[in-house]
């Protein structure tokens, strides 16, 4: 059973939940997990004790900022929002739930964007990290996909089934992520210059069919980083390969984070 709880950083709420809580007491390296633009905890559904159960290791799950059960955002956010989750709160989470342990990073989306900086930004905090359909830029495809998704909240299914996991929050969360990708500085965005800072080891995870972003994004990071690098390309599969490919996906990730844990 999952250990929840809140821990508070600058005086705002984070809700978290720990997997296998019993593992936390042992030496094993736990993997943290970071949702996506408009995710939660909820959203990753089984999948996170799915994989630490495969990998015997301990887990943390969290809702970020204006997320599922944690605090609204403590202040208005600015394009560079998740350089400075990866910057700033990550680690403080780090500190209070894992102080002092290196840590595995298992990030979707924007989730993955944030875990290829917190390893340009604390190399020493991560053992290796795994980033499913990040952006390092935005491609004219990811704008095209956060317009689709204007209109898919618009039109009633998305509102619906995020309503599910932020309550009322949801337009509110909507309406500001996607108004600062929209926004002039969002499409010039770019983490590409962090790049080189990123040195360990690294699974890349891309569906074929994914809507918000392509193969640009691999090559942006094997080019621009250093460290042992891997691609896993998923034909028929779209911008979710943990939930469309879960048996795969577990079973890539966890021979990656078993030969990375030395």
């Amino acid at each position: 059973m999952n250990e929840s709880g809140y821990l508070s950083i600058k005086g705002h709420q984070i809700y978290y939940e720990r997997i296998n809580p019993d593992l936390f007491l042992t030496a094993k390296t736990p993997i943290v997990f970071l949702h996506e633009g408009l995710g939660s905890i909820t959203q990753w559904h089984k999948f996170p004790k799915q994989l630490c159960d495969a990998c015997n290791l301990p887990g943390i799950v969290y809702d970020r900022f204006g997320y599922g059960k944690s605090d609204e955002w403590p202040k208005m956010i600015s394009v560079d929002f998740l350089l400075d989750e990866a910057r700033f709160a990550l680690p403080q989470l780090l500190d209070q739930l894992v102080p002092g342990k290196k840590v595995f990073l298992l990030g979707h989306s924007d989730g993955a964007t944030i875990s290829l900086a917190a390893a340009a930004f604390h190399p020493e905090r991560i053992k290796a990290l795994v980033s499913e359909a990040p952006h390092v830029l935005l491609e004219d495809i990811s704008i095209q996909g956060i317009k689709d998704t204007v209109k898919a909240f618009e039109n009633g299914w998305l509102r619906n089934s995020l309503l599910k996991h932020h309550g009322a929050r949801a337009e509110r969360l909507v309406n500001t992520w996607t108004q600062r990708w929209l926004s002039p500085e969002g499409r010039n965005w770019s983490m590409v210059h962090l790049l080189p800072q990123v040195n360990c080891p690294l699974l890349f995870i891309q569906g074929e069919g994914d809507h918000f972003g392509s193969l640009k994004q691999w090559e942006l990071i094997r080019k621009n980083s250093s460290g042992n690098k891997e691609l896993l390309l998923l034909e028929k599969t779209g911008h979710h390969p943990h939930l469309e490919r879960k048996n795969l996906v577990i079973e890539h990730c966890t021979e990656f984070f078993l030969r990375n844990n030395s």
